[in-house]
């Protein structure tokens, strides 16, 4: 992939934003956000043989490139006597998002992992320069391909004109040069884990996930290494909606689930967040909708629950009772859609913007299989 200097394959929108966007001289001396994306894309152009990158890795990591500091424009403000661009990470996730998902030929798993950079790639140095201890390091490793954030942060760094680049560097190629080698050779590789957890039964998967959720990962040591006996004696395939509202998780229920007993969220006042869903009222709904799934799972082989669960609470407790009840729980996630040319100018934002713009995938683990998709003209589900 060859950059040029001049154009970038964005639109006219995105590229003025980034260009009008200020930074700060003490650590990006090369000016605004436009030219430090241009070197971080030179950077990768000329480094990326150094390391060992297949072609989809080289795909993620040149639209990771082109896309890491996209929410800038959206926080940055004059802070202390300098600019700041604090939360850029998160801000330029939804954005980077509605860009990917024009492009079809873009899979949801490359999807994913250039989101997963720009929503992470200040990890590597911010972790390194706090002193993070070794198990918040081990927490990120289960959440996204560590590797490919470390190798960006690379091109990253390289890209800038600061003042303290060779303490950056340094604390760069120590994370990429001793402690990702230290995780792997642990946990083994991403890639490795997500074929052990693709390969393993449900009752397997509830394990590792709940220790990686609750960071026992001495625990999670063993379990990657220990050899699992075959089981299978799910009760019932129960398929959980993941989207915002308009997202087009009914309107897919309804034309390829019309066969398959439904609940809706909605009859269990689980579905939203109101002010009166306190965590206590949350829980005593769970604790009703339990009774409920414990019913319908022993007469029904197939259900989906369909219903805007974007709570995480709510989420994670409809899981962890179906986990409890012996189900095998799939997520069918519908990634929200907007048309991105409207996402600066929106000031004060909604409500549902606010939802949109906070919208994040589960946990790579949290369920026993995930479906991703998007109703939009151009795409469909996959």
């Amino acid at each position: 992939m060859k950059i040029d200097d001049e154009i970038l394959p964005l639109s006219k929108e995105l590229l003025e934003a980034l260009e009008q966007c200020p930074q700060s001289p003490k650590y990006h001396a090369e000016g605004n956000v436009l030219n430090h994306t241009k070197l971080v894309l030179r950077m990768f152009q000329e480094n990326q043989d150094l390391f060992y990158l297949s072609e989809e890795d080289k795909t993620i990591l040149y639209w990771a490139s082109m896309l890491h500091d996209i929410g800038k424009p959206l926080v940055t403000e004059w802070k202390e006597n300098r600019w700041s661009a604090q939360g850029h990470e998160m801000a330029g996730v939804h954005i980077a998002r509605n860009f990917l998902l024009s492009r079809p030929e873009i899979s949801h798993e490359v999807r994913r992992k250039i989101l997963d950079i720009v929503r992470w790639h200040f990890v590597p140095f911010r972790f390194m320069k706090q002193n993070r201890p070794d198990s918040d390091f081990m927490k990120m490793y289960f959440m996204s391909d560590l590797r490919l954030i470390g190798v960006f942060s690379v091109f990253d760094f390289f890209g800038r004109v600061c003042i303290d680049k060779e303490d950056s560097v340094k604390r760069i190629h120590t994370f990429v040069d001793e402690k990702l080698p230290f995780l792997e050779s642990v946990f083994g590789s991403w890639q490795e884990i997500n074929h052990l957890f693709h390969n393993w039964n449900p009752k397997q998967k509830n394990v590792f996930y709940s220790a990686v959720d609750t960071g026992r990962f001495d625990f999670v040591e063993k379990l990657l290494k220990k050899e699992f006996k075959e089981e299978s004696d799910f009760v019932s395939n129960v398929t959980l909606t993941v989207g915002l509202p308009g997202s087009g998780k009914t309107q897919f229920v309804n034309t390829h689930y019309n066969k398959v007993t439904r609940i809706d969220l909605k009859d269990f006042d689980l579905d939203t967040t109101q002010e009166y869903h306190t965590h206590f009222y949350i829980q005593r709904r769970l604790v009703e909708f339990k009774y409920h799934l414990k019913v319908m799972v022993k007469h029904y082989p197939e259900l989906i629950i369909d219903g805007n669960n974007t709570n995480l609470e709510i989420r994670k407790g409809i899981t962890e009772i179906l986990k409890g009840l012996g189900c095998e729980v799939e997520a069918l996630v519908l990634e929200p859609f907007q048309n991105y040319r409207v996402l600066y100018g929106l000031n004060p934002i909604s409500d549902s913007e606010k939802e949109y713009r906070n919208f994040m995938y589960p946990h790579p683990f949290e369920f026993h299989t995930m479906r991703f998709g998007v109703l939009t003209p151009k795409a469909g589900i996959g």
